[in-house]
């Protein structure tokens, strides 16, 4: 038997109203907010997922949808 290491990554995406005077304020608003726990992700919308796996040796094999 070997032991592998599986990395699993998945992308949620949310939408999220902000009133903001320009661009880099709705940026820069939302980045706190989001820092700060008042923007959660969860449970969102599952937008990609991916598996990786890696063997005792370090040896990778390439990320892979499923």
């Amino acid at each position: 038997m070997i032991k592998f290491f599986v990395t699993i990554e998945e992308t949620v995406s949310k939408t999220f109203e902000v009133i903001a005077e320009n661009e880099n304020q709705a940026k820069e608003i939302a980045m706190n907010n989001y820092n700060s726990g008042k923007i959660v992700l969860a449970p969102g919308e599952l937008t990609q997922k991916q598996i990786q796996v890696c063997d005792d040796n370090n040896t990778l094999i390439d990320w892979e949808e499923f």
